[in-house]
């Protein structure tokens, strides 16, 4: 299947969730969209969490807790404010003004 096909085959929330994620190019390995439903690697997640920067932790733990829609990975709202920069912070906050669950 094809990139657009598999991004056709998607639901509306999904795609958004990818449009979401492509913010943030260190954090698409840990998805896998082939299989036109898309998947958290959540142990390669894990592996890894302890050697992100703060920064990187906040970004993953929001995005995987969207996906998971629980806060498995203890995203802070306000260590994510004080972290992130503008770039970063930006998706987030426009989620939160149009939020969507996957």
């Amino acid at each position: 299947m094809s990139t657009a096909e598999t991004m056709m085959s998607l639901s509306y929330e999904k795609r958004r969730f990818v449009e979401l994620l492509s913010h943030y190019p260190f954090a698409v390995e840990f998805w896998d969209f082939s299989n036109g439903r898309g998947a958290l690697d959540t142990k390669s997640l894990e592996e890894c969490f302890g050697s992100l920067s703060g920064g990187e932790k906040q970004v993953l733990a929001f995005l995987a807790n969207l996906w998971l829609c629980r806060n498995h990975f203890e995203f802070d709202f306000v260590e994510a404010w004080n972290t992130l920069t503008p770039n970063h912070w930006e998706p987030i906050a426009n989620w939160f003004a149009r939020p969507f669950t996957c």
